[in-house]
């Protein structure tokens, strides 16, 4: 009898790694395109570099190619006929992928001084856009010999180690190591040289090596498994996938001292119904406790398995009712209205502890002044990508620094640090999440109505109409036929907006001029301009887009967007302190 599994054995993810890079093993192309954010990568890495497990991948060998294949996001297209087919396990391993040889839109980096210090690698680990600083200034501007050892000595100057040339591997560290001491100054003094050989020796035995050592459980499929059955086995894995955190480990901490977790999530979403909705992670209300019981502030994994029972039973309930509230602010005055459009999940643990201490749904200037600040703050620091690397620290000094502007004290870092260039919205699609949700949320919240039913846009409505991000020049019409990688001038923010199903089905491949004649018809021009106008669609803007001026609306969509978040991030000026 022929058996499912081929093999069962852990395998070395720089392996794993070095076939994705060489076509060996691909996805079915049905599978769906790569999802994960720079944060969830971050996680990922930290969670390798520790030597945590980090699930298991499924596979099937390809000897009988019943599916159609692809690459993984980011590596070369495969050369010749696949051996394995990826089941599961695609986004752990094209994160990984992209981060260690360089590729995809987003670049890692470890401080290396940090290490030396004492740091902890969550504090070291940081990333940026390929095309921003830090990574055009640490990286070689060109593939040349001469680019490579100017990008090096910048990368000794800083003490920067890029990632993107790890490719898992411990031997490319100390490639790097050998090639940056060239440029140090310690070279000039034999015993600085040998302390920094010592430190970057220790640097990476404690954090490169177990990279390098890392092995991942694979379960190998028979090629005598039918398509049938892989079928059936890819729709359950989609289904009941779950992805673990924290909050497993510390329920079963926690359990023998009668606090069931479980139990206490499952009577909060009761209490709370905007909690249910926002489907959150329990682990963000550990994470908010954590950050309000410990002096100095923190919320790294050890601060939060250090957590006791008396202070989950001390500050559960109104942590809780602080993140309900949090949430509720967020939708109706930030117009983060469903959990798609939340630019950072990592925000909202620092937002409930701090509501929890400084309500801001009480009566009075007071909680007036705080909302207007939180409004600046979640503004500044969403489009300002505050949240994007290092986020657990900057949680910490938001929980620090927050209370202190509230009492008339300085603004935040997350605040001061805010740098926008209206020249970047071309650029920025639906693949920058977090920005391109922070301004999709901006069009929300300045009160976007839906083109169906000419209602104000809220969560229950996206529901019921099928609301959802679309462009208004549909890419067919633009002459675009890439839909997995599209030209970002066609993709970006200023030329998509929110459309209901029914609305985007007539628009088709139509020119704006036809598809907008067709709805004028039914809901009359007047009422369609006033649709339009509260997605700043308005005046030029408008008279663009109904004569198929695609330049041009791109010009005045711009503007549109420049002046709205010039508006929501304007620091307020005054400020009811905090009673002593």
């Amino acid at each position: 009898m022929a058996t499912l599994y081929e093999d069962t054995n852990a395998h070395e993810l720089r392996t794993l790694l070095e076939e994705v890079h060489n076509g060996v093993s691909v996805l079915p192309e049905f599978q769906r395109d790569f999802v994960w954010d720079a944060p969830a990568v971050a996680e990922l890495i930290l969670s390798v570099a520790s030597n945590f497990p980090a699930g298991s991948i499924l596979r099937i060998r390809n000897s009988k190619a019943y599916f159609a294949s692809r690459g993984f996001d980011g590596a070369p297209p495969p050369k010749s006929t696949p051996t394995f087919l990826v089941l599961d396990g695609q986004q752990r391993q094209t994160s990984l992928y992209q981060a260690f040889y360089g590729v995809g839109p987003n670049r890692f980096f470890i401080d290396i001084g940090k290490l030396m210090a004492g740091e902890d690698l969550e504090d070291a680990l940081f990333h940026c856009r390929a095309d921003k600083q830090p990574a055009t200034r640490l990286l070689p501007k060109a593939n040349s010999t001469e680019a490579r050892a100017e990008a090096l000595a910048r990368q000794a100057e800083a003490l920067v180690f890029p990632l993107g040339s790890l490719r898992g591997s411990l031997d490319a560290f100390n490639t790097w190591k050998g090639e940056i001491i060239k440029h140090r100054p310690e070279r000039e003094d034999a015993v600085a040289l040998m302390n920094l050989f010592t430190k970057l020796d220790e640097v990476a035995s404690r954090w490169i090596a177990p990279i390098h050592a890392y092995r991942f459980p694979v379960v190998t499929l028979s090629d005598e498994t039918s398509a049938e059955a892989i079928c059936t086995i890819f729709e359950t894995l989609n289904r009941t996938g779950v992805k673990l955190s924290p909050f497993e480990l510390l329920t079963a901490r926690f359990f023998p001292q009668n606090i069931n977790l479980r139990t206490l999530w499952s009577e909060a979403q009761q209490r709370h119904p905007t909690i249910e909705e926002f489907d959150l992670d329990p682990y963000v209300v550990l994470q908010a406790i954590t950050l309000r019981v410990t002096k100095p502030v923190s919320v790294k994994r050890g601060a939060l398995m250090n957590l006791t029972g008396d202070q989950i039973r001390a500050h559960w309930d109104d942590t809780t009712k602080a993140l309900a509230e949090a949430l509720i602010f967020l939708r109706e005055e930030c117009g983060v209205t469903t959990p798609k459009w939340l630019p950072y999940g990592s925000m909202l643990a620092p937002l409930a502890a701090v509501v929890a201490d400084h309500p801001i749904a009480a009566a009075g200037a007071g909680a007036g002044a705080r909302r207007a600040r939180l409004k600046c703050w979640f503004w500044r620091a969403s489009l300002g990508q505050h949240y994007e690397s290092a986020a657990n620290r900057r949680a910490e000094l938001d929980v620090e620094q927050l209370p202190a502007w509230f009492a008339g004290g300085a603004a935040p870092d997350s605040v001061t640090s805010f740098r926008f260039d209206p020249a970047d919205l071309e650029q920025i699609t639906p693949r920058q999440r977090a920005t391109y949700r922070s301004l999709m949320c901006l069009v929300m919240a300045g009160g976007a109505r839906d083109f169906h039913s000419n209602q104000r846009i809220t969560a229950a409505l996206m529901r019921a109409n099928s609301v959802d991000d679309h462009h208004l020049f549909p890419l067919d019409f633009l002459g675009e036929t890439n839909r997995r990688s599209p030209n970002p001038r066609f993709d970006n923010i200023l030329n998509r907006t929110l459309i209901d199903a029914g609305t985007n089905r007539s628009i088709g491949a139509n020119s704006p001029a036809i598809y907008l004649n067709l709805i004028d018809g039914v809901q009359g021009r007047s009422q369609v301009d006033e649709i339009l106008a509260s997605h700043g669609i308005a005046g030029g803007t408008c008279e663009a887009l109904r004569t198929g001026a695609f330049d041009a609306f791109l010009e005045r969509r711009r503007e549109y967007f420049g002046s709205v978040i010039d508006k929501a991030t304007t620091i307020p000026s005054s400020v009811v302190a905090e009673p002593a």
